[in-house]
Order: structure tokens, then C-alpha cells, then sequence
């Protein structure tokens, strides 16, 4: 792990151990949900595309896939 942690500051992504410690939490929370902010975001990113991915609702789709292409 302590290479890990070197190599991220040798490649520039961080500039602190303590840098690429908060990164990696915050990998960890976006990726398992684990603060009620990160469930939030996950539940809203779902509720949006459930919207926009409405085939039912052309104008709202057309305006989805324009953005996708």
C-alpha cells in the first residue's frame, strides 16, 4: 500500500500522503454509498436518468441523447 501511496504522489495526482488518503476515501464513499451525502447524489443520479432515459417523453430523451453523442 505504502507504494501505492508513493507512486500517487510521484505521478502528481496528490502532493500529500494525507492527500491520497482522502482521495481514496472518497473513491471508497462514492463507490459503496457509505455518507448520507454520497447516497443522496447516488439516488438522485438514478431518479434522473429514469427521467431521462423515458422513452415515453421524446422532447426529454432527444435533449439526453444530444448531450451523449
Amino acid at each position: 500500500m505504502e507504494a501505492i501511496v508513493e507512486n500517487a504522489i510521484e505521478k502528481g495526482y496528490a502532493t500529500s500522503k494525507s492527500e491520497v488518503i482522502r482521495m481514496a476515501l472518497l473513491k471508497l464513499d462514492k463507490e459503496l454509498s457509505l455518507s448520507e451525502e454520497s447516497a443522496y447524489l447516488a439516488l438522485s443520479k438514478e431518479a434522473m436518468k429514469k427521467v431521462w432515459d423515458n422513452p415515453e417523453d421524446e422532447k426529454a430523451s432527444k435533449f439526453y441523447l444530444r448531450g451523449k453523442k
